[in-house]
């Protein structure tokens, strides 16, 4: 089974030059979390801390900084278990009070109901090996709000807004895309006339209208929004596919997806329907509601500050880069959990609800222990590299 997902990935790209918690019947919980798996994302954490200056520019520019009285409210939309926002956090809150050193500061966590708010709190309150901005009777105060980002959070309040690798998840399924595990697999060629991609296409510029629509009402006037998207560069570069790397992530996974359809590990309707409910959006596709004058968001005073792509390589084949053969047998073991810690919820969802949470458990487990065998044939050739949108909003 290895040999030929090897060889099918290798033609497409010369094609190229139960700890579970499900909840998926309402629109409050749209998506599947496996408690503490996002903790220690070194990749996504790498690509918040990229943006560390656009955060400082951010709190730069609230009012009256230095004398003000009134709380500084900052918000971080699909935060999963907080692991990635941490750092970033206890940073800006050393710089508001280096300005200020009595402003009470309110941080407010925001997922949907079934998130690891956990773990979350456990990172919060310096429980775990991380750095905590928290501490007792300081005027901090730290709040959860399990609501979809999709709707407003919050009431008018937001001073600084930030979202890192979320909003690429969509809102609802558009369907599956026969044959492809991902819809920016679709080659671009095909696209425009294959209209189940095309479905995607339309959600993601619904749901990206919607998204900036709720914050333009959870900001202040004033206040600002600073989001790390996953993107597609002008390359059609996107995460884990990137000239750096010689094997797509997202093509291995389709392959071995291909495979275990084969031999009869999952069914065709599972493998028909699977496509994960995802999108990484084009820099003008980030730009496109701003142009329309007349749209809700702009009439609600959002407006558009710096846009800009980012590359942010791989921190795991950094690390293994360089060291001899030896010492590059636990890659595999380190870079397939930051995979897996995306992907997990997709995965698992796809799966006939007729099955029961052990076999859907096992089936997932499948997948990523298949591509983990496959990652130790040829460790430095895989590589989870970002490619993101580094993107500020205001509301005037």
């Amino acid at each position: 089974m290895l040999r030929r997902v090897i060889k099918r990935n290798q033609a497409i790209k010369r094609t190229k030059s139960s700890g579970i918690s499900t909840l998926t019947a309402n629109r409050f919980a749209t998506h599947t979390y496996e408690p503490g798996i996002g903790f220690k994302n070194r990749g996504n954490l790498n690509l918040v801390l990229s943006a560390e200056p656009l955060a400082y520019m951010c709190i730069d520019s609230i009012p009256d900084l230095d004398t003000r009285t009134e709380p500084i409210n900052i918000a971080d939309f699909g935060t999963g278990d907080g692991g990635s926002t941490v750092l970033l956090f206890a940073r800006c809150v050393e710089l508001i009070r280096s300005r200020n050193a009595t402003v009470p500061i309110q941080v407010f966590y925001n997922d949907v109901i079934t998130n690891d708010f956990k773990t979350l709190f456990y990172l919060v309150l310096g429980q775990l090996e991380s750095p905590s901005f928290y501490q007792p009777n300081s005027n901090i105060f730290v709040h959860a709000t399990p609501t979809n980002f999709y709707d407003q959070c919050y009431p008018e309040s937001i001073n600084l807004g930030v979202s890192f690798s979320a909003m690429h998840l969509l809102s609802k399924s558009p369907g599956s895309i026969n044959g492809y595990f991902h819809p920016n697999l679709v080659p671009e060629n095909e696209r425009e006339t294959n209209e189940e991609f095309m479905k995607y296409k339309e959600q993601a510029a619904e749901d990206w209208k919607n998204l900036l629509i709720a914050r333009s009402k959870d900001l202040t006037k004033g206040g600002k929004m600073l989001m790390g998207n996953l993107s597609v560069d002008d390359y059609g570069h996107f995460l884990g596919n990137t000239s750096f790397t010689d094997n797509s992530v997202f093509h291995i996974l389709n392959g071995i997806w291909d495979e275990m359809k084969k031999e009869g590990k999952i069914s065709e309707e599972e493998y028909k329907r699977f496509t994960v409910n995802q999108y990484y959006r084009t820099k003008q596709e980030f730009m496109a509601p701003f142009d329309d004058k007349e749209s809700e968001l702009v009439k609600n005073g959002l407006s558009y500050v710096s846009n800009e792509l980012h590359l942010t390589r791989c921190p795991i084949f950094e690390m293994y880069d360089g060291l001899d053969g030896s010492k590059k047998k636990p890659y595999a073991k380190d870079f397939v959990p930051a995979v897996r810690s995306m992907l997990f919820p997709s995965v698992l969802e796809s799966l006939s609800c007729d099955r029961t949470v052990q076999e859907r458990r096992e089936i997932t487990n499948m997948l990523f222990h298949t591509y983990e065998a496959i990652v130790e044939r040829a460790p430095l050739t895989h590589s989870l590299d970002y490619v993101s949108s580094h993107m500020v909003v205001t509301k005037e």
